[in-house]
């Protein structure tokens, strides 16, 4: 097996291939690795381009094809409204030019629409149109089609793009399709299948009622798991159709693969009958990919669904049903839990009949965390929380002269000695706290005298007793949950510290248990709160995610019945972008996991503890050896040691008994 090393980029690769190995391998996996089409990957040796089917050597280059790209729109109608001729002449100039030679142009890839509904396309134009769709090839140096646009009927154009083969090659560079066609026969292949599309736009004159063999079949079917967008629009409910366009995405196709990281968008345009049709054949094909395990296809990378439908608002709660339904066919409720979460939205494609009508509907999943700040700082908890910290008592005497040190001992609540320090003479209560924070990895510390919070400048020489106490530092509490459906409503009674007429909310928005560590939304104060003692208050704070993802937040004291609210949309909340995201849920994934594997390590070293009181059982031993060894263990494999403890128990008793 070949050893081939590859220049890309200003990296050397080394990639092993088969010992008949052409190109078009090469290119392949250079595409694969770095998500592109195979058309964008060109192989030389020594400068000079190959074609796929050659065999490969040793030393190979690869470049990247990455241009601008221009949007050409012909559309025959505004062409035939130009009345002056000379500008006529100079559009179509114009055209030829944008067609023409990429050395003269800047941008290296194109995208055409083409619109002509009443074939009365300038005679001119279709020549330059025909033109440039016969004399595609595979060649760096020519302009490439990336997006093609038809709408109407162009019967010329139509069959120079069925005769020029290439497009039907692994060479295509055509990556998107939308087509809107009329007087073409559906029985004929009046279109190539573009082996490397991405996206697929097809109305409802390309989808057939009933035909399993269509073109716009074979073509989805061909390019199911390299195809990251398609739409269906304007489809009647005929469940044929969607039937047969289902099992084509949830097919294994042959061209291009994109990578299974590469979320797939699937939209549906239809009346109300054709998108809950169109759903109930969507949960049909996710329930046999699901038990066949297929992979790689269109539908098993979905990531987002648009729904747009011919209906008034008060019809998204049948679709909602309908799309959730069709999302989790096939799993249980745990396996609903762990599936990949799917943006759905849904949308009405009637006008509003009022400025407050909500048209659209998120089947969103929250992607962070919604709560509060709360602890001391904010003089808002928890019912039952306990914040107060660490206490310690701090006695400092001072030593004879001449060097007058001061000797400090801090000792806990049940006069143990937790700290002795030496400090110099001029010790200020911001050099003791720094101390004591090293000492106790404390995140941060208050010193008192005589109930009194004592400035960091002060100096320590004449005071004797302190109080040092842990301040505690803000943490998150979640009223909404991470993955949480939206719309969504929630609410979260709190209590206040002490007897307080006032307090401040801080919204937050993030995964990490301490509040700093989050994103903040906003703020709000509640004024008012009738007071009385810690702990008594009962404040009650809803979050209420709406349709438009509007989040509205309300603070209620029922003592007093004071209340404020506040409204955030989404382009007054802080957005973050994707990789920042990503970032915040794994770093969060990763706390919470090593944070429950410490508390199922302790929960196994603890029941280990309370049967060795009752018996020296050998195999308890053995847990705790292992305890001492695996350090890194995760939270499902203390659970396994969980498990064996529990089945000896049993065994226990009756070794007891005996």
């Amino acid at each position: 097996m070949p050893c081939v090393k590859i220049s890309l980029r200003g990296r050397t690769l080394q990639l092993d291939f088969g010992s008949d190995a052409r190109v078009a391998a090469v290119k392949e996996r250079v595409a694969k690795d770095a998500d592109l089409q195979p058309w964008r990957v060109d192989v030389l040796r020594s400068g000079q381009l190959l074609s796929s089917e050659e065999a490969i050597g040793e030393q190979l280059e690869v470049e990247i094809r990455q241009g601008p790209v221009r949007s050409i729109t012909v559309d025959a109608g505004l062409l035939n409204s130009i009345s002056s001729e000379s500008l006529q002449r100079s559009h179509f100039q114009h055209l030829r030019e944008d067609l023409g030679d990429s050395s003269k142009h800047r941008f290296q890839e194109i995208a055409l629409t083409i619109t002509d509904w009443h074939q009365n396309m300038p005679k001119e134009v279709t020549e330059t149109l025909v033109d440039f769709l016969s004399s595609r090839t595979d060649d760096p140096k020519s302009l490439c089609l990336v997006h093609l646009d038809f709408h109407g009927k162009m019967p010329e154009v139509l069959a120079a793009l069925r005769g020029n083969r290439f497009f039907e090659s692994q060479a295509s560079s055509v990556e998107v399709v939308e087509l809107s066609l009329e007087g073409v026969d559906p029985s004929v292949d009046f279109l190539p299948l573009f082996p490397n599309l991405r996206s697929l736009r097809m109305y409802k004159p390309e989808f057939p009622p009933h035909d399993a063999d269509h073109y716009s079949l074979r073509l989805l079917a061909l390019n199911s798991q390299g195809l990251q967008d398609v739409a269906m629009v304007r489809m009647n409910s005929t469940r044929g159709v969607f039937d047969h366009v289902m099992r084509r995405l949830a097919g294994a196709g042959q061209g291009y693969q994109s990578s299974e990281s590469v979320s797939t968008t699937l939209w549906v345009v239809s009346g109300m009958s054709g998108v809950l049709s169109a759903m109930t054949e969507l949960g049909e094909a996710l329930r046999t990919v699901r038990t066949e395990s297929r992979e790689g296809h269109f539908l098993r990378r979905l990531g987002k669904l648009n729904i747009h439908v011919d209906a008034d608002a008060e019809g998204f709660g049948a679709v909602r049903a309908a799309a959730g339904a069709a999302l989790n066919q096939g799993l249980d409720e745990e396996q609903q839990k762990k599936r990949k979460k799917v943006l759905t939205n849904i949308r009405s494609t009637r006008a509003a009949r009022n400025p407050h009508e909500t048209l659209m509907c998120l089947l969103e999943v929250l992607p962070l965390s919604l709560g509060l700040a709360t602890s001391e700082g904010t003089r808002l908890l928890e019912p039952g929380a306990c914040l107060a910290g660490a206490v310690l008592t701090a006695k400092i005497v001072v030593s004879e002269a001449p060097f007058q040190r001061l000797a400090v001992e801090c000792s806990n609540m049940a006069g143990d000695v937790v700290i002795s320090l030496g400090l110099g003479p001029e010790s200020t209560a911001g050099e003791l706290q720094d101390q004591v924070l090293a000492k106790m990895g404390w995140q941060g510390a208050l010193l008192f005298f005589e109930g009194k919070e004592m400035q960091r400048s002060m100096s320590l020489r004449h005071y004797e007793l302190l109080t040092i106490k842990e301040e505690k530092d803000l943490v998150m509490t979640r009223v909404i949950f991470r993955n949480t459906l939206s719309p969504t409503k929630a609410s979260k009674i709190f209590t206040t510290y002490t007897a307080q007429e006032s307090v401040v909310l801080q919204i937050l928005e993030g995964e990490m248990p301490l509040a700093g560590q989050n994103i903040p939304v906003a703020e709000l104060r509640l004024d008012g709160i009738a007071p009385c003692p810690s702990g008594l208050a009962l404040i009650e704070v809803t979050f209420d995610l709406d349709a438009n993802s509007t989040l509205h937040v309300t603070a209620l004291d029922h003592g007093s019945g004071a209340r404020c609210e506040s409204t955030l949309t989404c382009e007054t909340r802080p957005r973050v972008d994707v990789e920042e995201l990503k970032r915040m849920v794994s770093q969060s994934e990763a706390y919470w996991a090593q944070t429950a594997a410490l508390k199922a390590r302790s929960e196994v070293f603890t029941k280990c503890a309370q049967r060795l009181l009752r018996q020296k059982a050998p195999e308890v031993m053995e847990i705790l050896a292992w305890l001492e060894e695996a350090r890194d263990a995760n939270e499902e494999e203390y659970k396994a040691q969980l498990k064996i403890l529990e089945d000896l128990e049993p065994a226990l008793v009756d070794a007891q008994l005996d």
